[in-house]
């Protein structure tokens, strides 16, 4: 089963081709010195010399963002890790990680958000009805996040942003129940839940030597993390059921935060005209537009747009078997047209942040729900002869 993989609103903003916060973060910090200059030394600067200074950068910075089009992100995105980890790189023991009981099946982390964590019991293999899901949930405005194993059950976590949201969680939480009765969904109770949400935190963790993956402190476990950094042109079931079939265990997260089409019209016109002005492509113009026609009908496409991001766990019992079954997702994703990138250090502190918080997650892509609800389809059955680790 696929889909078309809309570019124009899955790239991430752009300035003439760099990556827009940096780009922008150069184009101040050249100014200020500029004008710094021409005070200290008057008449004595040549202005020549900071427009060659800023042309040098921002060729780097676009030669940058080819390789990681998400920079801007994880720029934004570094004080998590000065926050949440000492110098030598130990996880703080901090009530922002750790979830704390606050009803009978909801937790709440320090930051306000609160998150409810469903399991389905039954294999979700082949389901279809994820579009109407998806579009079910929209008015509820929560934030989702779908999480298939290879070695545990399915388990969809449910999250607003601050209490008064409550109500919206409620209703999302019956919505959860009646579209997906078919695969006898459990919400955990509060106690179950934050077990599941902190588990790989139990047994402490620590970076490796070279920050390339983490070591999970009880069972001598290695995770690392590959994320996706492009899109390809389509979203093919297919691919993820291949990561699915490896023999180490695996968690494939897609995040999901929907946009109501009230907000996500005026949106895309805004980036369809930065777009234009940016990048100067008619082609990427014109894509904005398929997708504006689309939404315009809505009752003939009834999608909306969701910011959506991938991350593919892998957990092994070495560091070799552990780069080994990167090395053959990495070329899974390449033969469908995925851009990956094994993240170090910053991927993994988000790794254990992110359950509910996952809008800090840098590598966040707008795309149209259709597109996600193929994405969901591709689960695999849980295999019972192959289980070892943290599994609850």
């Amino acid at each position: 089963m696929q889909a078309p993989v809309y570019k124009a609103v899955s790239r991430p903003p752009q300035v003439f081709g760099a990556p827009m916060f940096p780009a922008i973060l150069n184009f101040v910090i050249q100014i200020a010195i500029m004008i710094i200059a021409q005070g200290i030394f008057p008449g004595q600067v040549d202005p020549d010399v900071f427009v060659t200074s800023f042309l040098i950068v921002h060729v780097g910075l676009i030669i940058w963002g080819q390789k990681e089009p998400h920079l801007s992100g994880i720029l934004l995105s570094q004080n998590m890790i000065r926050s949440h980890w000492t110098q030598e790189g130990e996880l703080k023991d901090s009530q922002v990680l750790i979830p704390v009981v606050f009803e009978e099946n909801s937790v709440r982390y320090k930051g306000g958000f609160i998150a409810r964590v469903f399991r389905l019991n039954k294999s979700i293999q082949g389901v279809t009805n994820w579009r109407q899901w998806l579009t079910d949930l929209d008015p509820f405005e929560v934030e989702a996040r779908v999480v298939v194993s290879n070695a545990e059950f399915t388990h969809i976590i449910l999250s607003v942003g601050e209490e008064k949201a409550l109500e919206q969680l409620n209703e999302a939480t019956q919505g959860v129940r009646s579209m997906l009765g078919d695969f006898d969904p459990v919400l955990l109770s509060a106690a179950d839940a934050k077990m599941f949400l902190e588990k790989e935190l139990k047994g402490g963790v620590r970076f490796s030597k070279n920050n390339s993956c983490l070591i999970l402190g009880n069972h001598q476990e290695y995770m690392t993390s590959v994320s996706i950094v492009s899109l390809g042109d389509q979203m093919d079931s297919r691919m993820f059921e291949e990561i699915l079939s490896a023999e180490n265990e695996i968690k494939i997260q897609h995040g999901i935060k929907f946009v109501p089409n009230n907000k996500a019209v005026p949106l895309l016109v805004h980036q369809r005209k930065m777009a234009f002005f940016t990048t100067f492509s008619q082609q990427v113009y014109e894509q904005y537009t398929t997708i504006l026609d689309k939404l315009s009908h809505f009752q003939e496409f009834p999608e909306i747009l969701c910011y959506y991001s991938i991350n593919i766990f892998v957990t092994a019992r070495s560091v070799a078997e552990l780069n080994q079954s990167v090395r053959r997702i990495r070329a899974v994703l390449d033969k469908y047209r995925f851009r990956s990138i094994r993240d170090n250090a910053l991927n993994q502190v988000t790794f254990l942040t992110q359950f509910p918080v996952c809008r800090k997650y840098p590598r966040v892509f707008l795309c149209p729900s259709e597109t996600i609800s193929v994405a969901l389809s591709a689960v695999k059955q849980s295999s019972e002869k192959y289980k070892w680790g943290a599994t609850f």
